[in-house]
């Protein structure tokens, strides 16, 4: 824990909170477009207490009628079987002048599973932080990490701010895709 997910393509780095860990790689990208970027999980022994699964999805492949972020996550409340219950959303949330869509559900109480949903776009991709946890505190603190993760990019420079609700890369996030191409 305490390191840092770095992705290039869409110029993130997330800070993984300290008792995470990363998780092995996820699947190759499917046909429909969509692709896992990474996973953490905070562990308790074997058993995992919460876990973050971060996952993009071309809006140009995606296999059902959407055309944003607002789309793919109004899909899928529109899929939560019943035996689930939605908590909150889908709600309108602004993150460091990010806009994401959030939706939080939970299952039977007998299992005691929450999860929380936060999507936004990012070069003609539904990007989204999709939280799991039994233990409400640690997602809290995982979706404290999601909303510090843009105003980090902001602070250092590698994103500005071009209106209420939206950012772009600046000239030094600009340099720095660059040369994480070169690197990469």
């Amino acid at each position: 824990g305490g390191g840092r997910y770095r992705n290039a393509y869409f110029g993130l780095t997330y800070p993984i909170p300290a008792g995470w860990t990363e998780q092995p790689a996820g699947p190759p990208p499917s046909d429909a477009g969509g692709y896992v970027l990474t996973q953490f999980a905070s562990l308790d022994g074997q058993r995992v207490k919460a876990h973050v699964l971060v996952t993009a999805q071309d809006l140009f492949f995606i296999p059902f009628a959407a055309a944003s972020a607002r789309d793919v996550v109004l899909k899928t409340r529109s899929t939560i079987a019943e035996r689930y219950e939605l908590e909150k959303g889908p709600d309108q949330v602004t993150i460091a002048g990010r806009t994401f869509y959030r939706l939080a559900y939970k299952s039977a109480p007998a299992t005691g599973l929450h999860w929380r949903m936060f999507t936004t776009e990012a070069r003609c991709h539904a990007l989204t932080f999709t939280f799991t946890a039994t233990d409400v505190k640690l997602l809290d603190e995982a979706e404290k990490v999601l909303r510090d993760l843009f105003a980090h990019n902001i602070h250092k420079g590698v994103l500005n701010h071009i209106a209420a609700c939206d950012v772009k890369y600046s000239w030094r996030g600009m340099i720095y895709l660059w040369c994480q191409f070169l690197v990469d």
